[in-house]
């Protein structure tokens, strides 16, 4: 389905979460993630 994840996060608090769900999507469908801060 994806082979790369791009995350975008500006460290707060609630950009965890969406950090947090995105890095389990990409594991689920194997693919890499990049976290960009």
């Amino acid at each position: 389905m994806y082979s790369h994840t791009l995350v975008a996060t500006d460290g707060s608090i609630l950009s965890q979460k969406g950090v947090e769900h995105a890095l389990k999507l990409a594991k689920s469908v194997g693919s890499k993630a990049t976290i960009v801060i």
